[in-house]
This record gives structure tokens, sequence and C-alpha cells, in this order.
């Protein structure tokens, strides 16, 4: 017996009008990205493992407000991997196990195109994984050690480098700066104000916490 074929995803008036809510997407741009959305996931949904497809290549393609619908199966490496389920976990709003077009949309729009502060208040969810409102700091040592390796962001201690290197500060010493003086309360990590205040002094950082 054949599988049963998935049923085909249409978009909904209802829908439209949230995410025009939320963002400020035309109906062309929404029905545009839709048509992008529904060439890759026909159910409307995303799973983890769709959403990595996905995911990657936005990393790669820098978020600038295009969704690449490519078919060919990839390897990711198993930082993208790990990575990638944080970020998964920012999208899924709704903590139902996948992520549906409104909020695959809203969450890229707003790390496109939104404010400074929406920005960030989106990228706080991407390392608050636990859901507490709070980021610990060995978590987002981790983070970044595996965006170093995402990126190819060359950290080698002062020993191990030639002088000329272009080498970029090391995960632990950076994190530990955003908390000296972001943790105000000194409780050794950081609420969602903390990390957004800490983060608008330090553009450098938030330009690397950017998950795409």
């Amino acid at each position: 017996m054949e599988a049963t074929a998935k049923k085909r995803y249409e978009l909904t008036e209802s829908e439209i009008e949230f995410i025009r809510g939320n963002t400020d997407l035309s109906r062309e741009e929404i029905e545009r990205w839709f048509g992008e959305f529904r060439a890759r996931c026909v159910d409307g949904r995303l799973d983890p493992d769709q959403f990595l497809a996905f995911y990657a290549r936005l990393f790669r393609g820098g978020g600038g407000g295009k969704l690449n619908t490519a078919t060919q199966q990839e390897k990711h490496s198993p930082e993208m991997v790990e990575y990638g389920r944080s970020v998964f976990g920012a999208f899924d709003t709704d903590h139902s196990g996948s992520v549906d077009f409104a909020e695959f949309v809203i969450g890229f729009w707003v790390r496109a195109r939104g404010s400074l502060r929406d920005k960030l208040a989106w990228l706080f969810g991407v390392y608050d994984a636990d859901r507490t409102g709070y980021i610990a700091q060995w978590r987002l040592i981790r983070a970044v050690e595996l965006l170093y390796a995402i990126k190819g962001i060359n950290n080698k201690s002062k020993e191990g480098r030639d002088d000329d290197d272009d080498v970029e500060e090391e995960p632990y010493s950076l994190v530990t700066r955003l908390f000296r003086t972001a943790d105000r309360n000194g409780d050794g990590r950081l609420s969602r104000e903390e990390f957004i205040a800490g983060c608008m002094r330090d553009e450098k950082l938030r330009r690397l916490l950017a998950p795409f």
C-alpha cells in the first residue's frame, strides 16, 4: 500500500492578517514567501530536520530577506546541528515541536528587518533554550564556541599562533566580559533586559551572536 500523501497546506486569510499585524510585510510579500515555504514544506510545518536544512541555507546567505528552497540533501556539521536546535526552539514559539509558516516568517522578519531591540529580544530566545527567562553563562560560552566553529573563526590562544594571525577573543573571555558588565545583580545569569542592555553596548558581540 502506498504511503498517504501529505495534505497540501493553504494559507488562510486569518494567517495573513496575523502576519501583517506582527510585521511590515505586504500581502504580496507574504504570499510570495508562502509559495517558497510550501515548495519545501507541503503540509505547512517544518520538523527539526527540515528546519535545519532551511536554516543552514539562511545562515550561509546572511538572512538578507530571501528564502532558498533548494531541495538537495546536505550534510551538516555537528556544530551546526547543535546550534540549529537552539534556533529551532526560538522559532517554535508555541512549543509544538514544529515550525509553521507564521512562526517562520515572523521570526525571520524580526531577525532581518525588525528594530535592534526586537532583534535582541528574539535573539534572547535562541540562547534561553530551557525557557527559564534567563541565560546561564556556560550556555552562552557553548553557543559562542559553536558559532566560532560554524563561521570558521580563529580563536587560538596566543601561544598557538603567529603574531600576524587574525584571531578573535576566546569564547570564555568574550562571554565573561559581557556578564561582568551586564549581570547587574551578580547571579551568574542574564535576564532578558540584562542581555539586551549588554548587547546594545557591544556591537561586535551582538553581530557575532546573530544566528543568521
